[in-house]
């Protein structure tokens, strides 16, 4: 659904920018990157931030988690 996300950690050997866009595998749609990464462990946002009849957008972006996230433990 639109708005919907989960946060990823995302491990860098050194600090490194990535930006830029890139078609999504399979279906119509775009994977928009927008990370600054430091050295280390790193958390990431990734979201569906459009959806239109036929395209979506995705987002993995270096943000601040939402005051509203809930944290799961999974095996």
């Amino acid at each position: 659904m639109l708005g919907d996300y989960y946060i990823q950690y995302i491990y860098a050997s050194t600090a490194a920018s990535v930006q830029g866009d890139c078609p999504l595998g399979g279906v119509p749609g775009i994977f928009r990157f927008d990370l600054n990464l430091r050295r280390g462990w790193n958390l990431a946002v990734f979201s569906l931030i459009a959806k239109g009849q036929e395209v979506q957008t995705l987002e993995l972006a270096s943000k601040a988690v939402p005051a509203e996230a809930a944290w799961f433990f999974g095996d």
